[in-house]
């Protein structure tokens, strides 16, 4: 395992994730486990500085690969200059256009962002398959029982299996090394769910634009996503324009593609007493104002079915103003 790590030419071994892994855990099962360890990471930190100095594609590519490596390495020793070392130099690979991973995929370019997330194009590192991972950056969901919750609604979606239900392809955390190459603003722990890339968008930008019978083909494709859904005892809760993505430029009823279940049940957990709101409210039924949650139930996805109809077709939502008018407004 030693001889694995440390004699093999690393800036080619590191193409090898699989191999590496295995007999690095062996290496560190042995007695002179702080020497292995230490001459581990310098090896990987000398094959990403060797391989940062080359200008392929490719070479930049085992760069942030070693690099990450060096870096997790000296995070578990707790060695505070190489830590800042390798982190500087993820940083400099980053602005020079190195692409940051995530589990195993390398971010390409972000594509969207909210009030809990960003949402990036990604391409899987073995198989080349783009995806869009979408990171949730709040704060709240770095704690260890928040990711958890996060994890269940995950494993819910994933277990849908529908046309017009997005598909859930990976989920994990965001490691170190993604940190660093984007400066902190995709923060080590922070949860992430990896989908299919919905290339057309989300339905917010053609709210009040289409012409009725696409308008139409969408509300059915909705429908028959939630009653897919709901027969598995799984609800939305957090049902609006944002949410509905469109897959490609086909016929709206195979191009709509539901997603986020669950995420708004799960970011109410992570807000203060007071602020505690599960949904977004332009969209949200009564009883999620009233903080009801064992009303919550498919009826509750379908009256913000029916918020999302009227802004489909009018261009805006039934209601606007602060939180306290759409609370009234909704629930008289």
């Amino acid at each position: 395992a030693i001889t694995a790590c440390l004699e093999l030419p690393v800036d080619e071994y590191l193409c090898d994730y699989e191999s590496w892994n295995h007999n690095f855990a062996r290496a560190r099962k042995i007695e002179e486990y702080s020497r292995v360890e230490t001459d581990i990471a310098r090896s990987l930190a000398m094959a990403g500085a060797t391989a940062q100095e080359k200008a392929e594609p490719e070479a930049s590519s085992r760069a942030v690969r070693a690099w990450s490596l060096a870096l997790w390495s000296w995070e578990k020793m707790s060695s505070e200059p190489e830590i800042a070392t390798a982190r500087q130099a993820l940083r400099e690979l980053a602005l020079a256009g190195a692409r940051a991973p995530v589990g195993p995929f390398d971010l390409v370019e972000l594509i969207g962002h909210g009030g809990m997330g960003e949402v990036w194009r990604a391409v899987h590192r073995l198989s080349g398959i783009e995806v869009a991972i979408k990171v949730i950056t709040a704060e709240g969901f770095r704690r260890r029982a928040i990711r958890g919750a996060f994890y269940d609604e995950v494993h819910a979606m994933a277990g849908l299996d529908h046309a017009n239900i997005a598909v859930v392809l990976d989920h994990g955390t965001v490691g170190s090394a993604a940190d660093a190459m984007t400066d902190g603003s995709l923060a080590a722990d922070s949860p992430y769910v990896a989908m299919e890339l919905a290339r057309g968008g989300a339905l917010t930008d053609r709210c009040g634009l289409l012409p009725w019978h696409k308008s139409r083909a969408v509300l059915l494709a909705l429908l028959r996503a939630l009653a897919h859904a709901h027969a598995r005892g799984v609800t939305h809760r957090d049902l609006k324009p944002d949410n509905v993505l469109i897959a490609h430029d086909g016929p709206m009823e195979d191009a709509i593609r539901l997603t986020d279940f669950g995420l708004a049940h799960v970011a109410e957990r992570t807000s203060a007493p007071r602020f505690k709101i599960a949904g977004t409210p332009g969209y949200m039924a009564p009883e999620q104002f009233l903080g009801e949650t064992r009303d919550f139930g498919p009826w509750t996805d379908l009256y913000a079915l029916g918020c999302l109809a009227i802004h489909l077709v009018q261009g805006e939502p039934p209601f606007e103003g602060s939180i306290t008018s759409l609370r009234d407004a909704h629930i008289s």
